[in-house]
């Protein structure tokens, strides 16, 4: 459980801080500041998940869950750790995206099939009913958006202290916490992604970026309703 909780942690991280983190570096590294660097880097953890989604299961007829799993967390740990210390280029961004994409293939390894599909239908209309809220509402969300943003940073200080804990019950109520504020950032970014549109903003990969965004939504809200309701692989 305590792997698994790292595993989305990591997954929130990214999804928080990766295209700032490049923008807040740009000065120093001018190559990572184009908009198309980080979208390129989301896009690419998406894909490189279909092979690691392979990968994972071919070594998982030949190595024991508990070592497979501990090398991916490690080995993800350590790429984040390097990304973070070396210097930055676009080349370095793409390869450590496709590293994260690769390791966040073993929900496929720790799960069953059934609880995957279920939290997947699950997910989908979750996302959808809310999408089509940020869309259509005539009510603004920005403090709402503002409220859901402070509530994500407290969920990741207390996942933060919770890898020291390592208490399954702050687990499960963190994954609860988590799937209500990524609904709710769910129908903000859709109403952001509207605004942007309307208002003949969309330039510089604007688009792009907010459908990553929602991507990520989606992402962030499968996983928890996994860690909540989802049935492990014996």
């Amino acid at each position: 459980t305590l792997g698994y909780f790292v595993c989305g942690f990591q997954v929130v991280f990214i999804a928080v801080h990766l295209a700032p983190y490049l923008k807040d570096l740009s000065a120093t590294y001018p190559a990572v500041g184009s908009p198309t660097v980080a979208t390129t880097a989301l896009a690419l953890i998406g894909l490189f998940n279909v092979f690691g989604t392979f990968g994972a299961g071919m070594l998982g007829q030949r190595l024991p869950k508990r070592y497979l799993l501990s090398g991916i967390y490690l080995g993800r740990s350590i790429a984040i750790v390097g990304f973070l210390l070396l210097p930055l280029s676009p080349m370095t961004t793409y390869i450590f995206a496709a590293i994260m994409g690769v390791s966040l293939a073993t929900i496929f390894y720790v799960f069953t099939t059934g609880s995957i599909v279920m939290a997947f239908v699950s997910t989908s209309i979750l996302f959808g009913t809310m999408s089509l809220y940020g869309y259509f509402t005539k009510r603004s969300l920005e403090s709402m958006g503002q409220f859901l943003f402070v509530g994500l940073i407290a969920v990741i200080i207390a996942g933060l202290i919770n890898l020291f804990v390592g208490s399954s019950v702050l687990t499960m109520v963190i994954s609860a916490i988590s799937i209500v504020i990524f609904l709710g950032l769910t129908a903000y970014d859709t109403q952001q992604i509207r605004e942007i549109v309307s208002d003949g903003e969309a330039g510089d990969g604007a688009e792009i970026s907010g459908a990553l965004t929602l991507y990520l939504d989606f992402i962030n809200i499968f996983l928890s309703l996994l860690q909540l309701f989802g049935n492990r692989k014996d």
